[in-house]
């Protein structure tokens, strides 16, 4: 029983590797936060854009416990 496990063990290890290797992640270059109030998509995009110019990846409005914040990806 137990070698058995073993192998399925190392079977699941192989496969999580390979997709890995195949799958790469592309990570962004930075994130920072803009305080933004109201944060609304098209504001927190045209902000993000205006600041990372060709370096803009994606744009997301959060709340936190300090307010509004959109989040720039880049």
């Amino acid at each position: 029983m137990a070698k058995n496990f073993s192998k399925k063990l190392a079977m699941m290890l192989v496969v999580t590797v390979l997709v890995m290797l195949v799958l790469v992640p592309q990570p962004a270059e930075c994130v920072f936060a803009i305080s933004l109030h109201p944060c609304t998509l098209p504001v927190c995009i045209a902000k993000c854009t205006q600041i990372l110019k060709h370096k803009f990846m994606s744009a997301s409005c959060t709340i936190t416990s300090t307010g509004k914040l959109c989040l720039c990806f880049g």
